[in-house]
């Protein structure tokens, strides 16, 4: 999409992180496949086969062409890479990224809200970064 705009030069960086050297963690996911235990074993199994068709390395390539998502699977991601050079960086950060939900489970809704009105109420003009993230930070441990 970006590319078509010939005026328009951009780039991706990579997520800084807190000292040189260190990795960068960012978050992963979105897509969630689950397999509920329905009491229909034929089906279940299926199902699984079903999803491990769709995570199969060219699949999750073509599904991430298909809605711009770098896939996860690291070997996908580094295929993806090379068709997408301009993307490198977040195809980098596979290796290190981490389940949105690793530190907070089931608190991930909340917590995305927190962030979400932070980002917005920063790039509004309506507070500092500063400020935005320790309101984010205590929306975030309040639950609201």
């Amino acid at each position: 999409v970006l590319d078509a705009h010939k005026d328009l030069h951009w780039a991706v960086a990579q997520i800084p992180v807190p000292e040189a050297g260190q990795s960068a963690q960012p978050p992963i996911g979105g897509t969630v496949m689950t397999l509920p235990r329905t009491g229909h074993t034929d089906r279940q199994r299926t199902a699984a086969k079903i999803l491990d068709c769709l995570n199969e390395q060219r699949n999750q390539i073509d599904w991430g062409e298909s809605v711009n998502n770098v896939p996860t699977m690291r070997a996908a991601a580094e295929q993806y890479k090379k068709q997408n050079p301009k993307l490198a960086a977040f195809a980098d950060e596979v290796a290190t990224a981490r389940s949105r939900t690793t530190r907070v489970g089931a608190s991930w809704p909340v917590v995305s809200d927190a962030l979400s009105g932070a980002f917005q109420s920063v790039l509004t003009g309506k507070s500092s970064p500063a400020a935005a993230l320790k309101q984010a930070q205590s929306r975030a441990t309040s639950g609201k």
